[in-house]
């Protein structure tokens, strides 16, 4: 299966897809007759059976379908800041207050209900009605939470965001667990329901104990560690010593190619939604867009030293143009991984570029594109847009010049396999 950039998962495919309904109105998650399939509740993915790489793919499998939006909305919030810092009294032209309606408006249209969308696939993968987890996680940013909170003397008028329970506590880490604990529920309850019961009272009760739970128990402590994951990647990214954010531009980009390697960036999504719906700006995934820049220039350092092995050089030609624009992958494990060395020249440059890009505070709007795809998107940062987007651009190119520059110096053409790239 492909992977793409930093945090992006692969298409759908026919295990992760969303099941059509039936030609009878039913779904495997209807209730009704399941023609040899088990009822929603029975038998989900569960967050206690899965291991560290079974987690983070299981992640990678919620967020799969919402990177397409996300793009869309980053990439929207992006021109419309632009738009902005060109032309400030843009309100006085029709035509560029349409335009701005329009990109704030596809960009509203995914951020707002990110965490509907995030509990609707999260209760498909556990095995629970959907729809239901789409209610839960809608109701997360409501209004009325504020009220609850109220009565319940866990909201802070004074400052909101440092309320125990408020709108929004807990973003799409209390999503996902709700979304587990409804599976828990409703399998529950269907499984002691009679069947011509099933349809009405078990997503009644299911939503009546969920709700309950959801909002005053799992709400106010997912709040507490999404909070302090919030604040501590803010802490060392947006640190006002260069040295904390340039060590930590390094570490996060050094470690990203492993986890990549291994098919484990998948689980950092969760980690780009929450910060995004917390602070509106993603700080830690400019600095681990550089990795790909890393491959690109190792592979282009190999491509100048393998002189005579041509299979392998046909397989950087093939390769690279997808690693400009942020697909890594077919670099990594087709050139730099298998020879091993390169595959650390890279991430060296990485490190580098990670530096660098954290050192100018560069933050995004979102997640998913890569490469030379995500200038566009690194207009979220404090010293504005068009520094966000130039810095970004100088860490690429930091980050593939010192990759290419290491490889050239360790590696000799001798030191590279006659059969590494040949298809036989």
């Amino acid at each position: 299966m492909e992977q793409k950039g930093p945090g992006q998962a692969p298409a759908a495919t026919p295990e992760t897809a969303v099941k059509e309904p039936r030609s009878n109105g039913e779904t495997p998650c209807s209730g009704g007759p399941s023609g040899g399939e088990k009822a929603c509740g029975e038998n989900p993915q569960t967050l206690g059976t899965q291991g560290k790489t079974g987690l983070f793919k299981l992640v990678g499998e919620i967020f799969a379908p919402l990177i397409p939006g996300a793009i869309v909305s980053g990439l929207c919030a992006g021109f419309a800041s632009l738009l902005v810092q060109f032309c400030p009294e843009y309100a006085k032209s029709p035509v560029l207050t349409v335009i701005y309606g329009f990109l704030t408006l596809i960009n509203k249209g995914f951020l707002p209900y990110m965490t509907a969308w995030v509990g609707y696939r999260a209760a498909e993968r556990f095995g629970a009605t959907p729809i239901l987890g789409g209610m839960l996680g809608m109701m997360t940013s409501l209004g009325e939470i504020d009220a609850i909170a109220g009565a319940l003397g866990l909201y802070n008028a004074a400052d909101p965001l440092n309320s125990v329970l408020c709108a929004g506590r807990g973003g799409v880490i209390a999503v996902i667990l709700g979304a587990w604990l409804l599976s828990r529920v409703e399998g529950f309850f269907r499984r002691r329901m009679p069947s011509s019961l099933n349809m009405i009272f078990t997503p009644i009760l299911t939503m009546a104990v969920c709700t309950t739970l959801y909002v005053t128990a799992v709400m106010p402590l997912a709040g507490l560690a999404s909070a302090g994951l919030c604040k501590g990647i803010e802490f060392f990214c947006m640190n006002e010593h260069l040295a904390v954010r340039v060590a930590a531009g390094a570490v996060s980009a050094g470690l990203f190619l492993p986890l990549v390697a291994m098919g484990m960036n998948y689980g950092l999504t969760a980690i780009y939604a929450v910060q995004l719906a917390a602070s509106g700006r993603i700080t830690l995934y400019p600095a681990l867009a550089m990795a790909g820049a890393g491959q690109v220039g190792a592979s282009l350092a190999l491509y100048t030293v393998a002189r005579h092995n041509e299979p392998l050089r046909a397989v950087i030609k093939s390769a690279i143009p997808a690693g400009v624009m942020g697909v890594g992958q077919p670099l990594i494990y087709g050139v730099t991984l298998p020879l091993g060395r390169p595959f650390f020249t890279a991430g060296a440059g990485a490190v580098c570029g990670g530096a660098f890009v954290t050192a100018c505070q560069v933050a995004s709007t979102t997640w998913g594109p890569s490469g030379v795809l995500a200038v566009f998107i690194m207009t979220a940062g404090p010293n504005g847009p068009l520094q966000g987007m130039l810095c970004y651009c100088c860490g690429l190119f930091i980050s593939c010049a010192v990759s290419f520059l290491l490889t050239k110096l360790f590696i000799r053409e001798e030191n590279i396999p006659e059969g590494l790239g040949s298809r036989g």
